[in-house]
């Protein structure tokens, strides 16, 4: 929905619709998202010519999108009922809430659809994964929240799992995929024999302000997000909006569309067609409620550009796991 006749339709359409479209069909990829699918896509393909596996660490921090990303190639390679059994060609699956190697094999098998899941010992469990992948056609295994293998085991038990990893990697002859914020680097650091079939790793990070290059990639998002809201109308947002949108969601994804979904329903209680900075004015509040009382709004004219990471308000010693250390002040950024 890119051009301008698209948009026009959207004139009339009850919020409540657009926001559905939002939530459930909208989809502007992060640059670095894009990058991880098409990896995975890639690696995928050279197991099948290969015939044998790889493993790939896909890391992001809280709301960077890698949880979408798994929901997002399940629905690239959906599952298919034949007449004697159901192909499915992701597993997908989350690590379980005490992981061990047979809690960790019963949720792959559960996600698969298996209806023995939970009968039989760790072994029991393995040969049967082993028998059951090439039947049903599976060509990728994606397991989210990789990092709580580390923090709710010790470096014995993470060894015992990552070794169950490697022989999943290895036996499978399928692309397995880790996902999970920086700290699930730890799974694979631990234990050499893994490191060596998932040393491949790719980053999906928050925007930044802090070079010219880092700020044309967060306008050139939400100049396609702007692209496709459910407005009829096309919203632009200058350099000063960019940065007042940055501040206001810490750069990270997840915010940045959460704020974007209130702006478009305070445009269109408004009505009008495209979000201006009064709509964002009012999303601020909507989307934080009595944590935006604590700090300025960056929406407001006389604010002052700054991380808003002081004692009480909205960032303050949060989002501490990713590769930077936050927003970087606006008076020390790189001039543009």
């Amino acid at each position: 929905m890119t051009d301008k006749k698209a948009r026009a339709s959207w004139l009339g359409f009850p919020i409540a619709e657009r926001l559905r479209y939002m939530k459930n069909e909208m989809h502007i990829s992060h640059p670095d998202f894009v990058r991880a699918a098409t990896e995975i896509k890639r690696g995928v393909e050279t197991c099948r010519a290969t015939n044998s596996g790889m493993g790939l660490l896909v890391l992001a921090p809280t709301g960077a999108g890698k949880t979408y990303l798994r929901h997002y190639l399940a629905r690239q390679w959906t599952a298919s009922k034949r007449s004697d059994r159901t192909m499915v060609p992701v597993i997908s699956f989350k690590i379980p809430t005490k992981p061990n190697t047979r809690s960790m094999g019963r949720e792959l098998l559960r996600s698969m659809g298996d209806a023995a899941w939970n009968f039989g010992t760790a072994q029991e469990l393995d040969i049967r994964i082993r028998h059951l992948i090439p039947q049903v056609g599976t060509v990728v295994i994606l397991i989210d929240d990789v990092h709580d293998i580390p923090a709710r085991r010790r470096e014995g038990g993470i060894k015992d799992i990552g070794d169950w990893l490697r022989s999943l990697i290895e036996d499978c002859g399928v692309l397995v995929v880790l996902l999970g914020i920086p700290s699930a680097a730890q799974i694979v650091s631990l234990n050499p024999q893994l490191k060596r079939r998932a040393s491949a790793q790719i980053r999906i990070d928050y925007f930044q302000l802090d070079t010219n290059e880092h700020r044309r990639r967060l306008s050139s998002f939400l100049a396609r997000v702007c692209e496709n809201l459910p407005l009829a109308h096309k919203s632009t947002f200058d350099d000063n909006l960019v940065e007042s949108i940055f501040y206001a969601t810490y750069g990270i994804p997840g915010q940045i569309f959460s704020l974007l979904l209130e702006a478009v329903n305070c445009a269109v209680a408004d009505g009008r067609e495209r979000i201006e900075r009064c709509h964002l004015l009012d999303a601020f509040k909507l989307r934080y409620q009595d944590s935006a009382a604590t700090c300025p709004n960056p929406f407001s004219v006389d604010w002052t550009p700054r991380p808003l990471d002081r004692p009480g308000e909205i960032f303050y010693g949060s989002w501490i796991d990713t590769w930077h250390p936050g927003p970087v002040n606006s008076a020390n950024r790189e001039v543009r």
